[in-house]
């Protein structure tokens, strides 16, 4: 039977690059199990140079990637710019109908299929996640002895709170664009307002020791906690969670935290969303009761929604 070519349009960096890629698994064993449609990936790459050190990491930690052409896509003029205006498809459905009218052509090691599928999305907790998240699990196992993908560990009664730092990165753009963080204080409360004194934090991710996150330590400090910031490599920070025992904690906004929480062997997962935006905070709510089915993610995951109180961290307002 025909093999449909899935044609993955990888962008951004590390976290963005895996979901792309499991989107990409999803969509062909999709095909092979509900349409006995057989399916390859292809792996195409973003301009932007930073896609090297991605590709390095990738290639590095998740043991199943090594073999796979990052630059497949690129490299064939089968898919030009031009191609993908005409033969690309970003529907599946469409992509199946065309099969079943046999109007078209089947992909092979060397050639894409006509059509193929274009995919630049990424698979999210969202609850079509359910039906592979043991395949994507066992899939994308990480190279835990590999000390360039791990180091420090977290003690196994140690909550580990993902900073992602959007403002430092993006800085007075970060707000506009809907990636906010709940500051200290607030995130104190809401998000770790279980915690005992004497209970332990860690808090990971880009920036470590700047002002933005010290204030993070002090505030929980404050409330008598033990708290220690981790500097170690993206990477490593990644292995940092994935080998949690007690909690993980991030913003949903970063698809690291989202790939780290799929394949984390922590108790809990609690996934945050925050925003000033009425609306946006209400759509976000509507999405996450779905809920899910699987009963490791029904017994594991949290979500939570927050309107962000400028009054309890003021220097989070732009």
């Amino acid at each position: 039977s025909p093999i449909v070519t899935i044609v993955v349009q990888l962008s951004g960096e590390f976290g963005n690059n895996m979901l792309q890629i499991a989107d990409g698994y999803y969509k062909k064993w999709t095909l092979e199990d509900e349409y006995g449609i057989g399916a390859d990936i292809w792996l195409m790459h973003q301009d932007n140079p930073k896609w090297t050190k991605g590709k390095t990491n990738i290639k590095q930690c998740f043991p199943f990637t090594r073999d796979m052409d990052f630059a497949k896509g690129n490299n064939n003029k089968s898919i030009s710019k031009r191609a993908i205006k005409k033969n690309g498809m970003k529907d599946m459905e469409g992509v199946v109908k065309r099969m079943k009218s046999k109007s078209v052509r089947s992909g092979t090691a060397s050639k894409v299929s006509v059509p193929f599928l274009y995919s630049g999305s990424m698979m999210t907790l969202s609850p079509h996640f359910d039906r592979y998240y043991d395949k994507i699990r066992n899939l994308f196992r990480f190279d835990l002895n590999n000390l360039h993908c791990c180091d420090k560990k977290p003690y196994p009664d140690e909550t580990v709170f993902h900073f992602r730092n959007f403002e430092e990165e993006l800085s007075k753009n970060y707000a506009s664009k809907g990636f906010q963080e709940l500051g200290p204080v607030q995130a104190s409360r809401e998000l770790f307002g279980h915690l005992s004194p004497g209970s332990r934090v860690a808090i990971i991710g880009r920036h470590p020791y700047r002002a933005n996150t010290k204030r993070y330590a002090d505030i929980l400090r404050s409330r008598g906690l033990e708290v220690r910031l981790v500097s170690q490599s993206a990477t490593q920070d990644f292995c940092f969670m994935l080998e949690a025992e007690q909690e993980i904690v991030g913003t949903s906004k970063s698809t690291f935290f989202i790939l780290a929480a799929q394949l984390t062997k922590s108790k809990k997962v609690h996934s945050y969303y925050a925003s000033p935006d009425k609306s946006k905070r209400e759509k976000k709510f509507e999405n996450k009761k779905r809920g899910f089915h699987h009963p490791d993610l029904k017994k594991r995951f949290h979500f939570s929604v927050h309107d962000l109180d400028y009054s309890l961290d003021p220097v989070n307002k732009h």
